[in-house]
């Protein structure tokens, strides 16, 4: 770092006026008034910035895990309700026409607009299910973007 003296020993040669001598020599470089200092306040502030843009990439990621959480569990959430709401009522719509058929209180019109009914609503499960797959695939990718962003601030720690 340059900060102390630096002291060399050894053999010089020297000219004076052209005339060559050989002879012991001591040379110490004294660094009164550098010491380095501008070296090493860059080489700090080069640091400080890494750290500030992994911090950054850092928050950012994390950002983004906790909002990919957030619509799984809304996702989630969303199925849940349909699966106990609508869903269950359909079915039950379902049973109680297929008895009132059986007892030949229904048509087959009637039956047909059932089945569509139920159809749509096994349809709309079906998508309610993709959502829920899609969010949570996007925060394990979220939650791996954390974990790599991470590791790499470790690996350059360790530099």
């Amino acid at each position: 770092s340059k900060q102390y003296p630096g002291i060399n020993l050894g053999l010089q040669i020297e000219s004076d006026r052209g005339d060559p001598m050989l002879g012991p020599g001591i040379t110490v470089a004294l660094p009164l008034f550098d010491r380095n200092r501008g070296n090493i306040a860059a080489a700090e502030e080069s640091r400080n910035r890494a750290r500030e843009g992994y911090e950054r990439a850092l928050l950012s990621a994390s950002h983004k895990e906790a909002q990919a959480r957030d619509e799984l569990r809304a996702a989630e959430r969303v199925l849940g309700l349909y699966q106990s709401g609508a869903l269950s009522d359909v079915e039950a719509a379902s049973r109680s026409l297929e008895v009132r058929l059986r007892t030949g209180r229904a048509n087959i019109v009637e039956l047909l607009a059932a089945q569509r009914a139920i159809g749509n609503s096994r349809s709309r499960l079906m998508q309610l299910e993709e959502q829920v797959a899609v969010a949570r695939l996007r925060a394990a990718v979220a939650g791996g973007l954390v974990l790599q962003v991470a590791a790499a601030g470790d690996e350059e720690t360790s530099k």
